[in-house]
């Protein structure tokens, strides 16, 4: 079950002073069994929007589809959080390959594994590196 609980900034207590632009509060209250037993969490977002529960509803659940989609499994596939580079644009430059390694490792229809399955494997298998490279060009 899924509650959405809208308010002004102001009614929430967030002044234009602390936060320029912030014209919403919302509260989303998720509660869901698993294995007998209930658990509640309550997550809370802070928009410049003014709109409905619904809308607001709509935005929160696009927003996770991408972060369900695309960052979890840049981090729990490639463990993209884990990487500790700091030398100036080499976060940003490992980030793009991981994305781009990404792209191939999904594309590739040929073995029928998960990313970190297939990534295991490129490391492992030159042909199959080869292949995933070249995309089928031959």
């Amino acid at each position: 079950m899924r509650h959405l609980a809208v308010v002004s900034a102001a009614a929430a207590g967030v002044t234009e002073a602390q936060l320029p632009g912030v014209k919403s509060a919302i509260r989303v209250t998720r509660i869901r069994e698993m294995r007998g037993v209930l658990t509640r969490e309550d997550a809370f977002y802070l928009s410049s929007l003014e709109a409905t529960p619904e809308r607001f509803g709509e935005i929160i659940r696009a927003h996770w589809g991408v972060e369900n989609g695309l960052h979890w499994v840049l981090d729990a596939q490639m463990r993209e959080d884990d990487c500790s580079v700091a030398a100036e644009n080499a976060a940003e430059n490992l980030a793009a390959a991981r994305r781009c390694a990404l792209v191939l490792l999904r594309r590739d229809e040929s073995l029928k594994k998960g990313v970190k399955i297939k990534s295991k494997r490129a490391a492992t298998d030159n042909a199959y590196l080869t292949k995933l490279l070249l995309g089928g060009i031959t």
